[in-house]
């Protein structure tokens, strides 16, 4: 074995140790019996507040106040090291081989459960955690955490490879629950990302929140058990006519604006984001057509459901992308009126409903 290839052997089996030595199930387990206990989200406020604001921008020295108390320094975390799988190099592995890679796999699969844990704990919705991985897996706490015991400390010598197998897609299966249940709680809530702009970069950036903000709104009526077809028809309106026309300006003035700065990784980034727009349109495309399916009788209204998650996801992640890729480059680049053509493009197109969905504008 190669120095190199023992080193990252090391590293992996330290990373892992976690997860062998007490599992996944402890620390869930602790997560939802305390939610169960009555962990209020006012009680798990007071955590919230314990915890040290994010650093979002350079900090600027200043004399404390008389008699103030000291502020504690926020220090960056460091980033572990996430190593690549360990990839199969024959073409019939044998046994011990698969065994291998499906242990592996299982175990990976149970130590991002422990990140989604951490996540769930550190943003403040644990106390709505347990109720939704309940729905979402349609069975109790009690059952839920049988199923974890996946990720405890087992006998894997005396586990045959199909119960293996079994054990990766229960693992799989878990983990989605924890991101299901995990969206839908944070969907209940503003976007956590800051503003940290003025002028003509915090009117665009408002103006995505003030669009994610009913879309969210949107897909919630759609998929509360109960949807109406005025409810589905009001998300097909917002889809063409303000999302679309979204997209329109945008082209036609934030790719222009960020390509003429000339730099190319900023020319590379917004060519990338501009053809993000192609997915979210396709994924509109199939839920309008749905949608006309519907007002015709010939499909069920919960058919609309699929692709109006799709066209939400992909449409969050592209603001996202967008946001740290341009808009913010462009912030360290460009003066306010050389970005405000920008602005002024999406005002032309969407400015009063905008405005009477709470967007401030410049």
């Amino acid at each position: 074995m190669e120095p190199w290839d023992m080193e990252t052997q090391t590293i992996k089996q330290e990373m892992g140790t976690p997860t062998r030595r007490w599992g996944i199930g402890a620390f869930v387990g602790v997560a939802i019996s305390l939610a169960l206990a009555g962990c209020t989200p006012v009680a798990l406020g007071v955590a919230a507040e314990v915890a040290p604001a994010v650093v979002t921008a350079a900090p600027t020295e200043a004399a404390p106040a008389a008699g103030a108390a000291a502020s504690p320094v926020v220090r960056s975390v460091a980033v572990p090291w996430v190593p690549p799988p360990d990839y199969l190099t024959s073409d019939e592995p044998t046994d011990a081989e698969i065994r291998a890679q499906l242990i592996a796999t299982r175990q990976d699969l149970c130590q991002d459960m422990e990140l989604a844990s951490s996540i769930i704990l550190n943003v403040g919705i644990l106390g709505e955690f347990p109720g939704k991985i309940q729905a979402a897996a349609g069975m109790g706490i009690t059952a839920l955490e049988d199923e974890l015991q996946v990720c405890s400390p087992s006998d894997d010598d005396a586990k045959s490879t199909a119960r293996l197998i079994n054990e990766v897609h229960q693992a799989e299966w878990l983990a989605k629950l924890h991101l299901t249940a995990m969206e839908s709680a944070t969907m209940e809530r503003p976007r956590m990302r800051p503003v940290n702009a003025d002028g003509s970069f915090a009117a665009f950036l408002t103006l995505h929140d003030v669009l994610i903000t009913q879309m969210r709104a949107d897909l919630v009526a759609l998929t509360d058990g109960s949807p109406t077809l005025e409810e589905a028809q009001q998300m097909g309106v917002f889809w063409l006519e303000v999302l679309t026309a979204h997209a329109q300006a945008e082209d036609e003035a934030l790719f222009p604006i960020a390509r003429a700065v000339g730099d190319p990784t900023l020319i590379r980034s917004a060519d990338v984001i501009e053809q993000e727009h192609g997915p979210i349109k396709g994924a509109i495309e199939r839920y309008m057509q749905t949608l006309a399916a519907v007002e015709t009788g010939q499909a069920d209204i919960e058919e609309l459901i699929p692709a109006a998650r799709e066209a939400r996801a992909l449409t969050e992640l592209h603001f996202g992308r967008e946001e740290a890729t341009v808009i913010r480059p462009l912030q360290l680049l460009l003066a306010d009126e050389q970005f405000r053509p920008a602005v002024e493009a999406q005002d032309a197109a969407l400015g009063p409903w905008l405005r009477a969905h709470g967007w401030h504008g410049f």
